[in-house]
């Protein structure tokens, strides 16, 4: 597959009017420096998906008070009821999409939008979230173009699967077709400018976090926000969640309201959990990119911790979980996840294929370092 396609068709989508976002210029031409990423942050950043997602899987949508009631402190995978209640880390949608992606990619040699659409509805989805679920009904039941199948959801099931499409840029001198990427990808399901923004910003995040080694949390947060201000251009968005002081007075603006609150609570040194009651950490976007933001950034030396505080004290624990696992794999590499988190880990991603993420994962790595 010639990853340029990618460009024409978002181009031609743009013309037809049917991508819910600014077209922005960023997206024809995205950063310009060198990914050269080590085999252990391309294994860290495709495990971290699984682990995040398996520790919070099976205790998710629950707020932090009632979870840390019912389990203490969640520091492993917790007794599930799809594997006769033992401790083993099964994934969730966030785990089974974001594979699915990446098994498209290393079929296809990059990302074809068609083929995913496909594979997303070829079996069966644990955890389905209502965007998602929309999806496949136009799709696979009203026989709708992949193009016209996603739904103008701002929720999170877009970002949680985005990072994989990352893989076929890795250690190569040109990195065109990346954003059109992560924007095809999400529109395919969410085709909203909040969804479609902050997957492109956090795949920028991605790309900073597993080609560097050192990171400079303010300039990765204004990054994040600028993209998103770029590609939401003045929509405006509001919190779903009723809004503690000062927070409910940083604006509807997406780039302004998640700038102002991560920097807030990084300046307060807030307790993620404290976070969470004071600005939701749920599916919402508005919900999870701020809390997910704030504690890669709070953790970033000390990520076991974020992690945990991932797990334990927000509601779409799983999600967020995924989304900050990874980004810390991406940095860390593969030695920054507990040995038993790998151990306990399943490696499913369908019923009954145990170590099927292993294998992609091994394939993934081998694909960027073929010379």
């Amino acid at each position: 597959m010639n990853l340029k396609d990618n460009l024409e068709i978002m181009h031609d989508l743009f013309s037809k009017d049917l991508i819910n976002c600014s077209e922005s210029e960023l997206l024809y031409k995205p950063p310009k420096y060198k990914l050269q990423a080590p085999q252990e942050k391309i294994e860290g950043m495709l495990l971290g998906i699984a682990i995040g997602d398996s520790l919070g899987n099976a205790s998710e949508s629950i707020s932090p008070h009632k979870r840390h009631k019912r389990y203490g402190w969640i520091t492993n995978y917790l007794p599930n009821n799809r594997a006769s209640y033992k401790r083993i880390g099964l994934p969730s949608d966030d785990t089974q999409l974001s594979f699915d992606t990446l098994s498209v990619i290393l079929e296809d040699g990059g990302l074809n939008i068609e083929h995913l659409a496909r594979i997303f509805s070829s079996h069966r989805i644990y955890g389905i979230g209502k965007s998602v679920r929309a999806f496949l009904h136009n799709y696979k039941d009203l026989h709708m173009p992949w193009f016209k199948s996603g739904t103008k959801s701002s929720g999170n099931g877009a970002l949680m699967r985005i990072s994989p499409i990352v893989v076929p840029y890795l250690n190569k001198e040109r990195i065109d077709g990346i954003f059109a990427d992560a924007v095809l990808d999400t529109m395919l399901t969410h085709n909203d400018a909040l969804a479609i923004g902050s997957s492109v910003a956090f795949t920028d995040l991605i790309l900073k976090l597993i080609s560097q080694d050192k990171i400079d949390r303010i300039s990765l947060l204004k990054g994040f926000t600028g993209i998103l201000r770029e590609v939401i251009g003045n929509e405006e968005y509001k919190s779903r969640h009723k809004l503690q002081k000062p927070f409910d007075e940083f604006g509807n603006h997406p780039h302004e309201f998640i700038e102002k609150t991560v920097l807030y609570a990084l300046e307060n040194h807030m307790a993620t959990e404290n976070l969470s009651i004071a600005i939701g950490s749920g599916a919402y976007l508005l919900e999870t990119l701020p809390i997910s933001l704030y504690i890669i950034l709070k953790y970033l030396d000390n990520p076991i911790e974020g992690i945990l505080n991932a797990i334990n004290n927000t509601k779409d624990n799983d999600t967020i979980g995924a989304i900050v696992s990874t980004a810390f794999g991406a940095f860390y590499g593969i030695k920054v996840f507990k040995s038993e988190w790998i151990v306990g880990l399943s490696g499913r991603i369908n019923e009954n294929d145990d170590g099927a993420v292993f294998e992609l994962i091994k394939k993934a790595t081998e694909l960027n370092t073929k010379k």
